[in-house]
């Protein structure tokens, strides 16, 4: 039998049987999620879905985890998960953060009616014109990427810095905060004049690898979301801190400068931090 490691889930509030979030996961994924919930202590400013858990577990019950089918490659799980959310259930009515991987090339929920507006573009291929377009879009992405990178290596040590150009649908730039957590800076080709900004795992970068575990590894992320200050609005994801959203760059000349300041402040947050669990 061959092996397939990863999976497709859903996560179903047993009231009214209604599924509020759509993952992709390997081994024990689908059960970790209660468990981040009863970390999270400050829920006015936690995710929608961790509100739904711990709402659950107020009335002593807990979601449903159905498994949706399983997996050899991943690639095959997340384009799953993604027509999950965006054609069966629609993003709208997930509690999901992220939209999945190649979403826009999925059609939205609801939207069955070819002859509407925009809607042609999932019934028929690129034609050549569109797919050169594509291809610049890619390329000046990955310019501007490059520009980020040389521009915070002026910052901190070029050993900490690490890019990700083979994920095509959130190509990005990690810094290296300590020996778990990396500070991401994603700028995707379909809005390349904005960027967005996360704390994520370290070992999301593949450069950057962590000797901690993961389970260690999101300590430290739950640790410091209690020391970042209320101005740079991150909010608490399953294993990212999501920042402010998304920031717009009219000058990427100035990218040193834009993060300069962030990258400071989340290194005293990470200082306090550290201070603290040796008390």
């Amino acid at each position: 039998m061959i092996y397939k490691p990863y999976y497709v889930y859903e996560l179903v509030d047993p009231t009214n049987d209604e599924v509020f979030y759509v993952g992709k996961g390997i081994f024990n994924r689908k059960n970790e999620h209660e468990k981040e919930a009863e970390k999270i202590e400050d829920e006015e400013n936690a995710a929608e879905k961790i509100k739904r858990i711990k709402s659950l577990s107020a009335q002593n019950k807990q979601p449903i985890k159905r498994v949706i089918g399983r997996y050899q490659d991943e690639n095959a799980a997340f384009a799953v998960e993604s027509t999950l959310i965006h054609w069966v259930y629609g993003f709208e009515n997930l509690t999901n953060i992220q939209p999945g991987h190649g979403a826009e090339a999925i059609r939205p929920f609801g939207a069955g009616n070819v002859e509407k507006e925009g809607l042609d573009k999932y019934d028929e291929a690129k034609n050549r014109k569109q797919m050169l377009a594509r291809a610049m879009e890619v390329y000046d992405t990955s310019t501007k990427l490059r520009t980020i990178k040389k521009a915070i290596s002026q910052i901190v040590p070029a050993s900490d810095i690490s890019m990700d150009e083979e994920n095509t649908q959130d190509p990005a730039v990690y810094v290296k905060l300590n020996d778990a957590l990396a500070f991401q800076i994603i700028l995707r080709p379909h809005a390349s004049q904005s960027i967005v900004t996360n704390i994520q795992l370290l070992n999301k970068s593949k450069a950057l690898k962590s000797k901690k575990s993961k389970v260690e590894q999101r300590e430290s992320l739950r640790q410091l979301s209690t020391f970042i200050s209320s101005d740079m609005k991150a909010i608490n994801g399953d294993s990212y801190l999501k920042m402010s959203g998304w920031v717009k760059l009219s000058f990427f000349s100035e990218v040193k400068v834009e993060f300069k300041e962030t990258l400071n402040r989340l290194k005293d947050a990470l200082e306090k931090s550290k201070r603290a669990s040796i008390q």
